[in-house]
């Protein structure tokens, strides 16, 4: 991945997360990932729906974490891809 990438950014945000670093921050990581998705261009391609999907769950009931945290690692490679 180029690190000047236009999705530099979303994936440091989504490896963040992964990595346990914004767990503590409740649901306003998961607003700062969507927000950053749209930005991206990202948030209508159906690639991307499933972490949406996962996104949306999580910020309903904070305990679907391990959809999401599946959902990041698959959105992580598929960014890095491009």
């Amino acid at each position: 991945m180029n690190p000047d990438s236009k999705f530099s950014n979303l994936i440091r945000m989504l490896e963040a997360f992964i990595h346990g670093e914004n767990v503590n921050r409740g649901t306003t990581f998961v607003r700062e990932i969507e927000g950053e998705l749209a930005r991206s261009g990202l948030d209508d391609e159906d690639e991307f729906s499933d972490l949406l999907h996962a996104l949306a769950m999580y910020r309903g009931r904070e305990e679907d974490i391990r959809d999401l945290k599946s959902e990041a690692i698959f959105a992580v490679r598929r960014l890095m891809a491009r």
